[in-house]
């Protein structure tokens, strides 16, 4: 590993034979695929019990969850996603992201393999 300065004076550590090339892919691969503003009651089922979240936009790829309390990136979530005209997808989601960029409460979530048909209503959306 080798270090790299940071603007705030700390240092990365970097993989060997890793660019910062290759740490900028990666940050700009998250946000890949369209995100569309959408507030949709979206259901966490966990056990027996049931919790209701809000999403602040959705892609094919996750979404955000405002004015919750966020869980751990890592954490596995089933969501039940009902948007406008479809029956609510079911989906394993991960939380990879904790707050949002102003510093709010929420979470931004990757959905764990999504069906085909939950990509293509968000694509429907998005157009």
């Amino acid at each position: 590993m080798t270090d790299e300065p940071r603007s705030h004076g700390q240092k990365r550590r970097q993989a060997p034979g890793a660019t910062p090339a290759d740490g900028d892919r990666r940050l700009s691969d998250r946000r890949a695929k369209p995100r569309v503003a959408i507030e949709v009651w979206v259901e966490e089922r966990k056990d027996k019990e049931v919790y209701y979240l809000r999403t602040a936009d959705i892609s094919e790829g996750g979404a955000f969850i405002e004015g919750s309390i966020p869980y751990s990136p890592g954490t596995l979530m089933e969501l039940h996603i009902p948007l406008p005209g479809f029956v609510p997808f079911v989906v394993q989601a991960e939380v990879v992201t904790s707050g949002d960029d102003r510093g709010e409460l929420g979470m931004g979530v990757k959905f764990v393999d999504p069906a085909f048909d939950l990509v293509a209503a968000v694509k429907s959306l998005a157009d």
